[in-house]
């Protein structure tokens, strides 16, 4: 009997990872979500500890190594010369008979709303970026330049900016500022502002706790807390002119926007989304938000053309 052949796809993000193994033919797979491993985030030990996951899900399914014949892996980043290098030998080196292809972990999430069709995609997670595909399959872009350059609108750029608003305003008495220092003092499970400024400059994956901190900071904003009002409208604001940016780039203007939404921050926010879709009203008519039921790491297998039939008869199973 003919040894089976299976299919890789890892989205590797800043809080958490996801690994898909699947059967070449189809037929069944395997899931499993770990802690996050992008190395822009924890260094060398986000490939040390990329490489256990790898380890556990193929022991899990009993699968060799040498019988996958593709492994995708998607980053945020991934152009980073620091780390590449590392990353694609350890890669490599586990998969000696298959290809190994690394991409952003936005081409992922695209395609795993799109698949091959042209379409536009809004990622605001951790991180965020604007990626377009036209009907040529030329790649358009807008943000994703990173945690310290920008990603304006992403969880990590509300985090980081709400603890800059407090530091600046950490005297003032008003109500608003006041509610705020509170709530973010007591999400961290801290005393004082201070330690929670501590905490996020000595603790590791530092990233990834300040940006959890944003889902309460949109919730704060909706119940009408005027600074986290005026922070969550700016961040929507860069998130609509990189739509618009991409959307100019790709070609002719449209009227109506269809528009794929992925990341965490922006998906599991019905007040952030209308917010960004006002500022995109005033430039298009119409806007339809397109969502995918599957995570993004399903995104690896339209990159290669897998023939997987529809997903969603696919007998996945939680490692």
């Amino acid at each position: 009997m003919a040894a089976e052949r299976w299919i890789l796809s890892i989205d590797g993000g800043g809080s958490k990872t996801d690994l898909l193994l699947l059967d070449a033919s189809a037929r069944c797979g395997f899931i499993l979500t770990g802690k996050g491993t992008n190395p822009n985030v924890y260094g060398q030990n986000g490939i040390r500890e990329l490489e256990k996951l790898i380890t556990q899900i193929l022991s899990h399914a009993s699968c060799d190594a040498a019988d996958v014949e593709a492994c995708v892996v998607g980053m945020a980043g991934i152009s980073n010369r620091k780390y590449r290098p590392a990353l694609q030998t350890m890669l490599e080196t586990a998969f000696t008979a298959g290809d190994v292809i690394l991409t952003s972990d936005a081409v992922l999430a695209h395609r795993s709303i799109w698949h091959g069709n042209p379409g536009i995609t809004l990622i605001a997670g951790t991180g965020s970026i604007v990626l377009g595909i036209d009907s040529e399959d030329r790649l358009h872009r807008a943000g994703g330049v990173g945690f310290t350059a920008g990603d304006e609108g992403s969880g990590y750029w509300v985090g980081k900016s709400i603890l800059t608003q407090l530091i600046m305003n950490e005297h003032l008495l008003d109500e608003d500022v006041v509610q705020l220092k509170e709530e973010v003092v007591r999400f961290f499970g801290k005393e004082e502002l201070k330690d929670v400024l501590e905490t996020v400059s000595l603790a590791r994956g530092t990233v990834s706790k300040v940006a959890a901190v944003a889902p309460l900071i949109l919730s704060l904003a909706e119940d009408g807390n005027f600074l986290a009002s005026q922070l969550v409208s700016h961040g929507a604001e860069k998130l609509a002119d990189m739509v618009e940016e991409v959307s100019e780039k790709m070609g002719p203007e449209v009227e109506n926007l269809s528009l794929g939404c992925c990341g965490s921050l922006i998906r599991q926010s019905q007040f952030y989304r209308d917010q960004v879709e006002d500022f995109l009203l005033l430039t298009f008519q119409e806007v339809e938000w397109v969502t995918d039921d599957h995570l993004p790491v399903f995104g690896g297998l339209a990159l290669l053309d897998a023939d997987v039939g529809q997903w969603s008869r696919l007998e996945i199973e939680d490692v």
